[in-house]
């Protein structure tokens, strides 16, 4: 004959309601310390672009992501605002170092970031050859990481009628090293030759016998005479004489 067990739940299964909710607790609270935490991190992110966009060399139309690269203080530490301000000697791109200053307190803290740029910039669209000025045609603007580099042009005027100093190719970033000033004189031209003094002027035509930017010699061959005379390309096709 066989007795029947009496029924007896099974421990352990069925947590308390004191447990749930603890656990929940402790759920909540880990939820509501990362969303403190991703915002204050959002307020620095959002400080720190605007710094680079007000106090940074950067064109207008940059886009900036900033990344920091360490554990930055809770916006609400200091009573009235953090005051970043840069490392001697840096600029408001790349990887920087921030000193944080709390008015009104000695402490001093330090934050890195990285500050990511890009920017429309100028570039060569058609192949220029050394000793070529460059045109309007030859140049266009892209979008391009200018993170780590200074040396770059926003504005094409700034680069239309400068020589390039060796062969810019297409799609090549224009840099300050890659040009020389604009000719103002070129060699086998007629030249205005000038002379004055104390409000009289002297002018007469040449020809330049070589090429010339604003305040380099010329030499120049006279027309009438063909006596090769020496002076300063001062404008366009116009060359001061020594009196």
């Amino acid at each position: 004959m066989t007795l029947a067990r009496p029924y007896r739940p099974l421990q352990g299964r069925h947590p308390s309601l004191a447990k749930i909710l603890g656990h929940v607790s402790h759920i909540c609270r880990i939820f509501v310390l990362f969303f403190m935490v991703g915002a204050c991190a959002a307020d620095w992110l959002s400080d720190i672009s605007q710094a680079a966009r007000q106090h940074g060399d950067l064109p207008a139309d940059a886009s900036i992501a900033v990344k920091l690269m360490g554990d930055a203080p809770d916006p609400a530490g200091c009573p009235q605002a953090w005051q970043l301000q840069l490392q001697g000697g840096e600029h408001w791109q790349g990887r920087v170092n921030l000193q944080l200053t709390c008015p009104g307190s000695p402490h001093l803290r330090w934050l890195s970031v990285l500050i990511a740029v890009h920017a429309p910039v100028v570039v060569i669209r058609q192949t220029v050859r050394r000793g070529d000025s460059i045109s309007a045609a030859n140049l266009t603007r892209e979008n391009r990481d200018i993170t780590w580099t200074h040396a770059y042009f926003s504005d094409p005027s700034r680069v239309i009628d400068a020589v390039a100093r060796h062969d810019l190719l297409i799609g090549t970033l224009v840099t300050p090293a890659d040009l020389s000033p604009p000719l103002l004189v070129r060699r086998g031209e007629q030249v205005l030759l000038r002379a004055g003094n104390e409000g009289i002027t002297v002018t007469d035509v040449g020809t330049a016998l070589n090429d010339a930017a604003r305040g380099e010699a010329v030499r120049v061959r006279h027309s009438r005479s063909g006596r090769v005379v020496e002076g300063i390309a001062v404008d366009q096709d116009i060359v001061a004489l020594p009196l």
